[in-house]
């Protein structure tokens, strides 16, 4: 079996408002620190892995940011990850809707 990661999408993904990366046979994800090379690593992981992170953690409640950095509340946050089986390609999308709560005159994931 001959598996190929294709593309990745992020929307509302943690520091990424929307974001999309194609992937060729010798890609490389670098830059400084903060850029964001571990949330892609954790956005391919949770989802294909059942919302795990890279070092096994349930991966939950990424905070969607805006342009300025800002918390979004209760947007949805999605992973679109398109592989390549066998010459065939499959798309898996994860979608998490973030419940937000007040708590202390202070609005919270729950």
């Amino acid at each position: 079996m001959k598996l190929r990661i294709k593309k990745l999408s992020l929307f509302n993904y943690a520091g990424f408002p929307s974001f999309e990366i194609t992937f060729t046979s010798k890609t490389l994800v670098s830059g400084k620190n903060g850029l964001g090379k571990t949330t892609i690593a954790n956005a391919i992981f949770s989802t294909l892995f059942s919302g795990r992170n890279i070092n096994g953690t349930k991966a939950h409640r990424h905070r969607p940011h805006d342009e300025i950095g800002e918390i979004l509340n209760c947007d949805p946050v999605v992973a679109v990850l398109v592989l390549e089986i066998d010459g065939v390609e499959h798309t898996i999308q994860r979608t998490e809707q973030q419940v937000w709560v007040k708590h202390r005159n202070s609005f919270e994931p729950q």
